[in-house]
């Protein structure tokens, strides 16, 4: 049909792309809009695709190397969504990417290849950025975007972040999932005030968040499974919206000192497991919100008598304690995954 607008083709449960190329070189496909094309086979658009009139374009784990021949075809496009940064006809200049100012999203996700892109990007409306497994990214542009909401830099290889980081105002999702080259986190990242989430999960050489942390007053959780850091700064208990906090797997992890009353008020998730934390606060049953506490696999010999004053709590994990001697009063439903303590005695001592 000569008004066909939108056109979608998805992946096959087998991955097999049985749909025929040669059925484009046909009229009726000049005006579509919105293409999206999961595996595409080719190395470039069928003749009847025109690229000036794409608004949308999707085309994710293709083998497309080319799009556009000139700058002006760039000037409609409001959502690049692809696997393949050849996707361009060469790498982005910045003369080149400020005719994308309408792009909406910019999905480079799964280049493995990828070693650069320009030093600055100016996309004044771009909402969303994903480098997601570009991992031999070692610089990550300077972006200048009000707007942007999301960005998915897991699995990019990184020292370090930019410095305008901190001027991401409405920055929603901050992912940097398994950057293991990522050695620290901006001070400017306190700046961050819609932030909600922040995932640093397998930053195997992140050593330490910075103290700015607890500016982060919309964070909702705290995603730092798996690193190298071995403080908590004490500006965490300033994070009074957060919901989560999520620290596993920190080797000789310390907690602060003191919790405080008026601090973590709406915390509900707090999951320590494998730190080899020797020793537990006694604040700890400050934190009167918490409704899961994770505590499996480490190293302390007793549990503070304050976390009765845990109100809330539904559910203590206290798996693989195996120096734990003190559990104070109680009630057994809270204990998930504690079969072993029955046969040492410490639930019969302990608990009523």
């Amino acid at each position: 049909t000569p008004n066909l607008r939108i056109l979608k083709f998805y992946r096959s449960m087998n991955e097999e792309n049985k749909c025929k190329v040669s059925y484009f070189q046909v009229p009726g496909f000049t005006e579509v809009r919105y293409l999206h094309w999961h595996r595409y086979p080719l190395k470039s658009l069928p003749s009847n695709i025109h690229p000036e009139k794409l608004v949308l374009l999707k085309m994710p784990h293709s083998n497309i190397e080319q799009v556009f021949d000139s700058v002006q075809h760039y000037l409609k496009l409001n959502q690049i969504i692809t696997a393949a940064f050849n996707f361009f006809s060469k790498t982005p200049t910045p003369s080149l990417t400020q005719h994308l100012n309408k792009l909406a999203i910019l999905n480079l996700s799964g280049r493995k290849n990828l070693q650069s892109l320009p030093a600055r990007i100016h996309l004044g409306l771009l909402k969303e950025l994903n480098l997601s497994g570009c991992s031999k990214l070692k610089r990550l542009p300077e972006i200048s975007s009000g707007n942007i909401e999301t960005m998915r830099l897991d699995g990019t290889a990184p020292e370090e972040l930019p410095s305008s980081i901190e001027c991401l105002s409405k920055l929603l999702h901050l992912d940097l999932v398994d950057c293991k080259t990522l050695k620290s986190l901006p001070s400017g990242l306190g700046k961050l005030k819609s932030l909600g989430i922040l995932s640093i999960d397998g930053c195997s050489n992140l050593q330490r968040l910075p103290e700015e942390l607890g500016n982060l007053q919309a964070l909702d959780s705290l995603h730092a499974v798996g690193t190298a850091i071995t403080e908590v700064p004490p500006s965490i208990v300033r994070l009074k919206r957060v919901r989560g906090i999520y620290l596993g797997r920190n080797r000789g992890l310390s907690l602060p000192i003191t919790f405080s009353v008026d601090g973590l008020q709406n915390l509900l998730d707090l999951s320590l497991n494998d730190c080899c934390i020797m020793e537990l606060p006694e604040s700890l049953g400050l934190l009167s919100s918490v409704r899961e506490l994770h505590l499996n696999g480490n190293n302390f010999e007793r549990i503070p008598e304050s976390i009765i004053q845990l109100s809330n709590l539904k559910s203590l994990f206290i798996r693989y304690c195996e120096r734990l001697q003190f559990l104070p009063k109680l009630p057994c439903n809270l204990l998930v995954g504690c079969a072993s303590l029955h046969g040492t005695g410490i639930i019969r001592r302990f608990i009523p």
